[in-house]
């Protein structure tokens, strides 16, 4: 770990006891048993802040930040699930809505720039953390693949997502030649929360044609 960032969650308070380091990463950690609830204190990287949730499954919605070295976290109540983030970024979060009428099953590959992996999203779940957009007013790239129940790929689009530092909101930009619109929508719920709806589901011969050469352009 760089003097830089990080973090070290301690079993004590004042930065005492056993230390358990954790680097920055766009993947919520849920602790192991034996870790549960037993960290009393934290001690933060300059560079770098802490997202932490009580419970293993919290809303997304129900963390406690700390932008600070904390000598004693025991207000919390203790700590389930962790996320180590650079400071100068914000948590942005998507809801897979399935379609109205609708039982079935879908799932979405959503993969931002700032993670090598896609994350997979299900539909009729709650928030998922998809990636971190720095605090800079630029637009970046998320690429979104709609699955069915088959891991057919039925919808592909992508957004621009920025965070705006007068407003200290994310927000979002749709092109038309890059997003399904009629058959998708990408709607902002929160500062950080934002809803992918599905509207239709094309047919194998109505199915909307995307431009995979200008989509590739773009997310490059």
């Amino acid at each position: 770990m760089s003097l830089e960032h990080g973090a070290i969650f301690y079993m004590d308070v004042n930065y005492s006891g056993e230390g358990y380091a954790y680097e920055e990463s766009v993947i919520q950690n849920n602790l192991p048993p034996a870790l549960n609830d037993r960290f009393r204190s934290v001690d933060i990287k300059p560079r770098s802040k802490v997202y932490a949730w009580r419970h293993y499954g919290d809303g997304f919605d129900q963390y406690y930040d700390f932008d600070v070295s904390q000598p004693d976290i025991q207000s919390v109540g203790g700590v389930s699930t962790i996320l180590v983030a650079p400071k100068d970024s914000a948590l942005f979060a998507i809801r897979l809505v399935g379609q109205a009428g609708d039982d079935r099953k879908y799932h979405a590959f959503v993969r931002t720039f700032t993670i090598t992996n896609p994350k997979e999203i299900e539909s009729g779940s709650g928030y998922e953390i998809v990636g971190l957009i720095p605090i800079d007013g630029r637009d970046y790239v998320t690429d979104i693949i709609i699955f069915d129940a088959g891991d057919i790929p039925v919808l592909h689009g992508a957004v621009y997502v920025r965070y705006d530092v007068s407003k200290k909101t994310l927000l979002s930009t749709i092109y038309s030649e890059l997003f399904p619109i009629g058959e998708l929508e990408f709607n902002k719920v929160s500062d950080y929360q934002f809803d992918l709806k599905i509207i239709s589901i094309p047919g194998v011969l109505g199915a909307r044609s995307v431009d995979f050469k200008m989509l590739k352009e773009q997310l490059s």
